[in-house]
């Protein structure tokens, strides 16, 4: 027999079996099943859900096209693959099982007698006024106000405090274009040492805890060597303040920040000012390099102006050198906030006993942020 006999007596195979295995899913389902099988109703669900992919064909009838075609698949061959041809025939009795099952018995209604509510008289009915019902007692954490239990606490969002505070020294004085040691303040160029020894004696920077100073460069030139100018710009200008400061202070610290590079087109000597800023340290908390920059993103979030330079801070969007060494990207950061609940105004004392709620302490809730 050739390849078309063999495919003309698979095709003839498959259809026998597929209709005989259907008879059976069908003749179990609607005899062996009369009443319902719980057990199966899922299934039947299933196969008899629409699927959308197909234009609401139900899957009973792909579930069967898909077995039938294996089924004739496995019939074609010259020797029957019969273990194949056998599942094929199982599931297509399965899906006529499904498809055929017959609805369980819904289960048959309780009755419910409804009664009239007896009601009492009403108040216009007497001649009396009724009174208004009020709590007996409110609960823990609470108070009656009005005929009315409040809550002896409200919840409120409290900003932290600053630990530190900067002030901008106006110094009047830009760098030398390409000089790490000149600088300009309008009467011709000197050094950074003499022009900052001259400001000490009119200016009282020198009486503060800490200073932080900055160093930036134009944008002229290589990147690497304007980066190098502005560090060296910063640790210049920290030395000069140190030798003006000698003698003038006690335990002055100070801190030297880098911005580098300008990304300005063309220089400008905006971008090179000689900025110094005063720290004034608001918690007593021993200072850091950490806390000097964390402070210092929180200023300028909230729209101060701790130096000159801050100003033109969008201008030098690369990571900055801090007075550690290392290079951080330099965010506008928000101070942090925390929930708070405290007693509300006119709250009487059992509020503040254990039974009301908010004893000696406040409860707080930090709420999430970072600072990078």
């Amino acid at each position: 027999m050739g390849t078309a006999g063999n495919i003309l007596r698979g095709l003839v195979l498959a259809v026998l079996i597929g209709i005989a295995a259907l008879l059976v899913g069908a003749g179990v389902a609607l005899f062996g099943c009369a009443s319902g099988c719980g057990f199966a109703e899922p299934g039947a669900s299933f196969v008899r859900s629409e699927l959308g992919l197909f234009g609401g064909v139900e899957m009973a009838f792909v579930l069967g096209g898909f077995l039938l075609l294996g089924l004739l698949i496995t019939l074609v061959p010259r020797d029957p693959v019969a273990v194949f041809a056998a599942l094929f025939a199982i599931g297509l009795a399965a899906v006529s099982f499904f498809y055929f099952l017959p609805a369980g018995e819904p289960a048959e209604p309780t009755e419910v007698v409804v009664t009239d509510p007896v009601l009492p008289p009403r108040p216009e009915d007497t001649g009396l006024i009724a009174d208004p019902v009020l709590p007996e007692r409110c609960r823990d954490g609470q108070f009656l106000e009005g005929g009315v239990c409040t809550s002896c606490t409200v919840e409120r969002v409290v900003t932290a405090e600053p630990k530190l505070r900067f002030r901008s020294v106006d110094t009047g004085a830009n760098w030398v274009y390409a000089e790490r040691r000149l600088v300009e303040a309008g009467s011709g160029e000197e050094s950074v040492n003499s022009y900052i020894e001259r400001l000490a004696e009119r200016s009282s920077f020198c009486s503060a805890e800490a200073l932080l100073v900055y160093g930036s460069a134009s944008s002229d030139g290589m990147r690497p060597l304007n980066e190098e100018r502005a560090r060296a710009r910063a640790a210049n200008l920290a030395e000069a303040v140190r030798r003006a400061c000698t003698g003038r202070s006690s335990g002055l610290t100070i801190y030297a920040l880098s911005l580098g590079q300008s990304e300005a087109p063309s220089d400008v000597p905006e971008d090179r000012p000689v900025s110094i800023s005063v720290i004034e340290n608001l918690s007593g908390e021993e200072l850091s390099s950490e806390l000097v920059l964390e402070e210092l993103e929180h200023a300028v979030a909230e729209g101060q102006n701790p130096a000159a330079i801050l100003s033109r801070r969008d201008r030098f969007p690369q990571p900055w050198t801090g007075p550690r060494g290392t290079r951080d990207a330099f965010d506008a950061v928000p101070r942090p906030e925390r929930r708070v609940r405290t007693l509300v105004p006119g709250a009487p004392p059992s509020c503040r006993t254990s039974d009301g709620g908010l004893d000696d302490g406040t409860s707080l809730r930090q709420v999430p942020g970072s600072r990078r």
